[in-house]
């Protein structure tokens, strides 16, 4: 959703709250006309990419959409055309897990399910608060974290239900397991926290600066997170860019990335040996890379940046332009060396990639 960081090119939630009545206004300005999504066939999309975009708060119009890979046919709200009713408000985030995809509503306080191949819901996730994002650790449990709940949720894949907390103040963002850790983002604290799965209880945390909000694992399976910094208040402290040892839970280099432009999303190539982040352009650096590159990988030339992702079967890289936050987002695909190949048009506020 529009909320989902605090940045210059993505609006805070309260400024989100004046955006739904702005675009009220804005809404007949929609250069792109209303298309009618076409027919999913049944059980054949087998491989492909997810498109999940967030739509605008309180507006309940969050889509998600679907490139098939060996057609190249985009089929857009594929959710509303297969199951005849409306995703939800503000689709946050993604995930794969088994024979299932798990859709995260932000606004709408749950996650919907459904089946990886055909796009039919099988349930939903109730009694969240407002999720982010969800991380299933076993066959039977998954964490969710959340923005308002001071908690990570964990819900039971079998009942659907939220089956316990683990307390972690803040608002959590974006979680990564490693053997039987899982690490987690807090866009509004300066730790970077570490869950034992074994005990759903909070075993270490990490200074690592303020505001952790995205992280990845490399090659040599060192942990790579993303920080926004903060430029207000009289301790202002710069986003960075810091990696981790996982056996050490120690940081062994940062990248300072500035002041005032804040970082949105870090994702990794296929071969994990080289990183990607949006900071309003897109920047790129090899693992062992130790300085802020010169210049910006992919420049936005004046275009709204919002999304970023990296398509392992293709080995591309995926950016939104979120134009005015009303008409839907262009997505724009290049390669591994930055060299644009080509674009479409899907949702409106398009945030989210996923694989499969």
């Amino acid at each position: 959703m529009v909320l989902t960081t605090a940045r210059k090119n993505k609006f805070t939630y309260l400024s989100l709250l004046l955006l739904a009545g702005l675009s009220m206004v804005f809404s007949a300005c929609d250069k792109t006309p209303s298309e009618t999504p076409k027919a999913v066939p049944g059980d054949s999309l087998s491989q492909g990419m997810l498109i999940g975009s967030e739509g605008n708060f309180q507006w309940g119009n969050a889509t998600l959409s679907f490139k098939d890979n060996k057609t190249g046919t985009l089929y857009e709200d594929v959710y509303r055309t297969v199951n005849q009713k409306p995703l939800g408000d503000v689709l946050q985030s993604m995930c794969i897990w088994g024979d299932k995809i798990y859709l995260v509503l932000n606004n709408s306080g749950k996650i919907e399910i459904i089946n990886k191949h055909s796009f039919k819901s099988e349930g939903s996730i109730m009694g969240l608060r407002s999720p982010r994002f969800m991380l299933p650790i076993n066959s039977q449990s998954a964490y969710v974290s959340d923005l308002y709940d001071n908690n990570l949720s964990i819900v039971n894949l079998s009942t659907l239900q939220v089956s316990g907390k683990i307390a972690c103040s803040g608002w959590t963002e974006e979680m990564l397991m490693y053997g039987e850790k899982v690490f987690v983002c807090n866009k509004y604290q300066s730790y970077l926290y570490v869950i034992d799965t074994k005990t759903n209880m909070l075993s270490d945390s990490i200074f690592i600066g303020y505001g952790a909000i995205s992280l990845v694992l490399d090659k040599t399976n060192k942990l790579w997170v993303l920080t926004t910094g903060n430029a207000t208040g009289s301790n202002k402290v710069e986003a960075q860019l810091h990696c981790l040892s996982l056996t050490q839970n120690s940081i062994e280099k940062t990248i300072g990335l500035g002041m005032g432009n804040l970082p949105i999303k870090l994702v990794m190539n296929e071969t994990k040996d080289k990183l990607f982040w949006l900071v309003q352009d897109i920047w790129s650096m090899p693992i062992n890379g130790s300085t802020k590159p010169i210049a910006a990988f992919i420049p936005s030339n004046g275009r709204t940046f919002y999304g970023l992702g990296y398509d392992s079967y293709q080995k591309q890289i995926l950016i939104t332009d979120a134009k005015d936050y009303v008409q839907k987002s262009e997505i724009l695909i290049y390669d591994e060396n930055g060299k644009y190949i080509k674009s479409f048009r899907a949702g409106i506020n398009t945030s989210s990639f996923l694989i499969k």
